[in-house]
C-alpha cells in the first residue's frame, strides 16, 4: 500500500513539475525504484515442526517442513503485493527420529485440487499442514489452501494410515461457540 502511495505521490509531482528535464528523470527515477520495489515477492522464512505422537506400542515422529517454492507461480492480492506459494514436505517415522519411514511426501497446493474450487484454487496458496491428533485411524492433520494474507480458504483433513498410505477429506466442522466460550 505504501509504495502505491508513493507511486501516487511521484506521479502527482511529476505532473507538477511543469515538464523540466532534470526534474522529470529524477521523477522517472523515483517512479521504476518504487515499481522495482512493489514487485518483491513475500514469503515466510523456511519453517520446521517437530512433534512426538504416541499410540500403542509405537511411537510416530512427525517432522513438517514448509518453504516459499520459486517455481510454483506467485499470487498478487489486490493491493499488487505479490505472495509466494509454498511446498509443504511431510514425513512421520516410526518409534524415533531414525526410524523407519512411514510416509514421506511433499506436497503442492495441486495435491488438493480436487478438494478446492477452480476459482479458489488460483486465487490460493498453500497456506501450512499441521499435525491434529492420532487415533484409530492414524495420524490426522489440518491443510490450509487460502488466499494470502486472509482468514478464510478451504480446511481440509489429511489422514495417514498406519501401513502409509493417505487420504484427504473436507475438514471437521470447527465449533467456534467452544472456543469462545469459558473454560473451567
Amino acid at each position: 500500500m505504501r509504495y502505491f502511495l508513493l507511486l501516487v505521490i511521484t506521479a502527482f509531482l511529476a505532473s507538477c513539475s511543469g515538464g523540466q528535464g532534470q526534474d522529470a528523470a529524477v521523477s522517472d527515477a523515483a517512479t521504476a525504484d518504487s515499481l522495482a520495489q512493489s514487485a518483491q515477492v513475500y514469503a515466510d522464512a523456511p519453517m520446521d515442526i517437530e512433534q512426538t505422537a504416541q499410540h500403542g506400542a509405537h511411537a510416530y515422529h512427525v517432522l513438517i517442513h514448509r518453504e516459499a517454492c520459486d517455481s510454483l507461480p506467485t499470487h498478487t492480492d489486490e493491493f499488487g503485493t505479490v505472495f509466494a506459494d509454498y511446498t509443504v514436505r511431510v514425513t512421520v517415522r516410526r518409534d524415533s527420529k531414525a526410524g523407519s519411514v512411514l510416509f514421506d511426501r511433499t506436497f503442492t497446493k495441486q495435491a488438493f485440487a480436487a478438494y478446492v474450487p477452480k476459482a479458489d484454487l488460483q486465487r490460493s496458496i498453500l497456506d501450512g499442514i499441521g499435525y491434529d491428533r492420532i487415533d484409530a485411524d492414524g495420524l490426522h492433520f489440518g491443510v490450509s489452501i487460502a488466499q494470502p494474507d486472509s482468514e478464510g480458504g478451504t480446511r481440509l483433513s489429511l489422514i495417514i494410515d498406519f501401513a502409509g498410505g493417505s487420504r484427504i477429506t473436507a475438514a471437521e466442522a470447527i465449533d467456534e461457540r467452544a472456543e469462545d466460550s469459558p473454560q473451567d
